[in-house]
């Protein structure tokens, strides 16, 4: 399927969606755990701000996957996406995307969830879990991959 990219993106280019895995309401603490799904380094910055934080049902969430095109820090690629309840994703969002199997593991990966930019990364044998503020001043490097939803690649 050939993805279209909207025009107006000029930090990101689409380059796929992916559909999360159907997810079931949970703990984060309870599925976000070194040796389960696929996970494994959790970093205290992630652990931190997830205690007793849920995931919610879903089922089916379309992603879009976009790659920045040139060094930016975080509140320009909102700026660009629009992060609000459109673009913002989620624990579940993040959690299905796990179990899916369609994550890169060639690339970090960013998901914007509520204050938080949570960057993945496979490492030798699992997956890699950070979290930092949304309203950090350090630029995010380019070719770096944003996942979100709504309909910028689809």
């Amino acid at each position: 399927m050939a993805v279209k990219e909207d025009i107006s993106m000029r930090l990101l280019r689409c380059v796929g969606l992916i559909r999360v895995a159907q997810i079931k309401e949970c703990l984060v603490g309870d599925e976000f755990v070194m040796g389960k799904n696929g996970i494994a380094y959790i970093d205290p910055s992630f652990r931190d701000i997830t205690k007793n934080e849920r995931v919610c049902a879903q089922s089916g969430t379309r992603l879009s996957r976009t790659v920045l095109r040139r060094a930016v820090p975080s509140r320009d690629i909102i700026a660009e996406i629009g992060c609000g309840e459109k673009a913002q994703t989620s624990y579940g969002d993040l959690l299905g995307a796990l179990r899916s199997g369609k994550l890169s593991k060639q690339t970090r990966q960013v998901f914007f969830i509520a204050e938080y930019a949570i960057r993945i990364e496979w490492i030798l044998n699992g997956w890699s879990i950070h979290a930092f503020s949304k309203d950090a001043p350090g630029e995010w490097s380019i070719g770096r991959q944003f996942i979100f939803r709504g309909p910028l690649c689809g």
